[in-house]
């Protein structure tokens, strides 16, 4: 939605030329609505401002008015910046940066935006400055939200995994959700199980859960998102149904295709290592190691109380 430009006549001073008078100017969304702020959070909203004329460079001036609120309104490029000719949009970021010690409720205003040439109005004429306004709505509360929506899913190829020595390294399977943080703090879907069945979708053939946290994502951002999940399967062709989880409650499920290709097909590919291995595998490992450290020390041991034994009859 583009909200129409409101109009500043100005008969003393020569803001603009009819030329400029007569192009059309626009911003869109506009307005920086936020119901569910909370201390020490932030928001932002991206402004985009845009004109039918792009011939000529343009000061734009951005005021601020949100009572109780002006000094928590940032804006990326500045309250004064230029729009250069050949530019007929232009985006402008306004973030909301909320205090520690920021009363709770609704705080309203708006922050107004008016172009002028950059090179002066023609001489002899009368200007019409142009802007538009930008309606602030954003409202503080005592309350922490945790919830996200998933946009959008993808899966990389893989390889199959393979064995050395008693132990299987799984395949991994690299899953990126686009997830939105539709929550007031950091936050991320807590969990993501596949349920992978043959190539007709009939049989499950494995069930496989993410390893290790997902990263989270910052309130009201929209960010990709990386699961991990082990995969035994040999290679082939698969169906998978994912479901992503907040932590109990199912927020998303659906079905893609699963391409598993043999070990070493795809060049620089990694698999899982030791945190892929089954806990008993895990365990003969650290019991190997755990061996190896007792055989070393006693060995050092070993050593030390033989040159002690040495310097003694030396002395005696």
């Amino acid at each position: 939605m583009k909200k129409a430009p409101f109009l500043f006549i100005v008969p003393i001073l020569f803001l603009m030329g009819a030329k400029m008078a007569s192009a059309g100017f626009g911003i869109s969304p506009p307005y920086v609505k936020n119901a569910s702020l909370i201390r020490n959070s932030s928001y932002e909203q991206v402004i985009v401002l845009s004109r039918s004329d792009s011939a000529d460079d343009l000061n734009v001036n951005v005021s601020i008015d949100v009572p109780g609120a002006d000094d928590w309104v940032s804006i990326d490029r500045g309250t004064s910046f230029v729009m250069h000719q050949g530019e007929s949009q232009l985006p402008m970021r306004v973030t909301m940066t909320v205090p520690d010690k920021a009363k709770f409720g609704n705080y309203k205003g708006n922050l107004r935006v008016v172009i002028t040439p950059l090179g002066g109005p023609e001489k002899g004429t009368v200007g019409i400055a142009l802007g538009a306004q930008i309606d602030v709505d954003v409202t503080v509360i005592d309350k922490k939200i945790f919830d996200f929506d998933v946009r959008g899913v993808k899966v990389e190829p893989l390889e199959t995994g393979h064995r050395w020595w008693i132990f299987f390294f799984p395949g991994k399977i690299r899953f990126t959700m686009q997830v939105e943080n539709t929550g007031n703090v950091p936050f991320a879907p807590t969990k993501v199980v596949f349920d992978i069945k043959d190539a007709s979708g009939q049989e499950v053939l494995e069930t496989t859960e993410n390893i290790g946290k997902l990263e989270k994502v910052n309130p009201f951002q929209i960010k990709g998102v990386l699961a991990e999940l082990p995969t035994r399967l040999s290679p082939g062709s698969y169906r998978a149904n994912f479901k992503i989880y907040n932590h109990e409650t199912l927020e998303q499920a659906g079905e893609l295709n699963l391409n598993i290709l043999p070990y070493g097909a795809i060049p620089g590919y990694e698999g899982f290592g030791f945190w892929g291995l089954t806990r008993n595998e895990q365990m003969i490992i650290a019991g190997i190691g755990l061996g190896i450290l007792l055989a070393l020390s006693l060995l050092m041991w070993g050593i030390w109380r033989l040159i002690r034994r040495k310097k003694g009859a030396a002395l005696s």
